[in-house]
């Protein structure tokens, strides 16, 4: 699981604070429920786990979470992208050719007529 690195949350974020009781996105409202008994028999039921705690107990709140958290196992989408590259790189012919030359109508680069046409201001 990864949380969205642009997530601004007030305080730490609650999945964080509650990982050492096991709590995941994936648990059940019952197991955050139960949380605070482990929490409180580990001794670490201070005042970041019980805000929270009480955060993931709002439903609301535990959806808002729960959408900045991706589950993405990295080992395998880089598997997955470097078998996709491979196989795009194995569809290309490859031809040895002049290098393509620079149509006239561009000139140097970057052209200003490229750039206005790319660029528009508010007037």
């Amino acid at each position: 699981m990864i949380i969205d690195p642009t997530t601004a949350w007030s305080g730490p974020f609650p999945y964080d604070v509650l990982a050492p009781a096991g709590i995941t996105p994936e648990s059940a409202h019952s197991e955050v429920e139960d949380a605070s008994f482990t929490l409180m028999a580990r001794g670490l039921m201070n005042q970041a786990a019980h805000k929270a705690w009480n955060q993931l107990r709002d439903p609301r709140t535990r959806l808002l979470a729960d959408l900045l958290v991706y589950d993405v196992d990295p080992g395998a989408e880089i598997g997955r992208a470097r078998e996709r590259i491979r196989r795009e790189l194995a569809g290309l012919a490859l031809e040895a050719s002049e290098p393509a030359s620079i149509p006239p109508e561009i000139g140097a680069f970057p052209a200003r007529a490229l750039i206005d046409s790319l660029v528009e201001f508010d007037r």
